[in-house]
């Protein structure tokens, strides 16, 4: 009985051990194109992660999904930080990496934050980020307490409804709900935060201009975004609605309305 369990130990061991060596595999020769940046070929390496995405979608994680989002996590950070890479082959592995890490760990909330932006505003998948983070919540829902930053991404789906999708119904129910969790925080960060959501609710009730709604959205982008180039898109697209962004003498950026608006 004994050596039996032992030998369904080992095999089950064995299995796993020969998934975590598989992933590893299939990402090799992507990262050994990344490893030669002078002669790299970036629409045929693109082609080549598309192909280890698709196989890597395949392989079970064998209880280990935690590892397994993290190692998505890392490789679309890598990703998206190859400036040269990405002006010649655009962001269409970002879904690939977002859905990996959503599937493997739903409740990595740092993750989610990140590639929601980039999902939707460099990848133009926005529906796609709104599902992606619905299966997140739904998962964290019965948790929540434990996971005092959660309410991050009712706000964060709040502004994919306004800046690309239109929901504005949708996006003031994203808002409710962001200060409710954050609210159960129970600390003065929640209830800040907590007020802060039901102000852009009765914002969003009071019928604004659709350009004040947008100007909005992007501030909300600007000041939550976790890189330069997420800052420097939100600018850009702030400026093209007529606002001016001035940075002060401490470094700080201020967002001023058009007039009229």
């Amino acid at each position: 009985m004994f050596l039996n369990r032992s030998i369904d130990l080992l095999t089950k061991n064995l299995v796993i051990l020969a998934g975590i060596v598989g992933i590893v595999a299939v990402q090799k020769p992507y990262a050994d194109n990344l490893g030669s940046q002078a002669n790299i070929d970036y629409v045929k390496a693109e082609k080549q992660l598309k192909i280890v995405n698709n196989i890597q979608k395949q392989i079970p994680a064998f209880g280990f999904g935690n590892l397994v989002a993290d190692y998505n996590f890392l490789g679309y950070i890598q990703y998206f930080g190859d400036n040269k890479a990405r002006e010649a082959t655009g962001y269409s592995s970002i879904p690939d990496y977002f859905e990996a890490v959503a599937k493997n760990d739903p409740r990595f909330i740092r993750a989610f934050l990140s590639l929601s932006t980039a999902n939707s505003v460099f990848a133009g998948q926005p529906e796609k980020t709104v599902a992606l983070l619905d299966k997140s919540i739904k998962t964290i829902a019965p948790d929540r307490q434990k996971m005092p930053d959660a309410f991050y991404l009712w706000n964060y789906k709040g502004i994919d409804q306004i800046l690309f999708l239109g929901d504005i119904s949708g996006a003031k129910n994203s808002y409710l709900n962001s200060a409710k969790w954050s609210a159960e925080r129970g600390d003065d960060s929640g209830k800040f935060a907590s007020d802060r959501a039901m102000e852009t609710v009765g914002f969003l009730a009071s019928n604004p201009d659709p350009k004040k709604v947008q100007i909005a959205g992007w501030m909300s982008v600007l000041t939550s975004a976790k890189d330069d180039r997420t800052r420097e898109h939100a600018i850009a697209q702030l400026k093209a609605l007529g606002a001016e962004v001035v940075i002060t003498a401490k470094g700080e950026l201020q967002v001023k309305m058009p007039e009229g608006v």
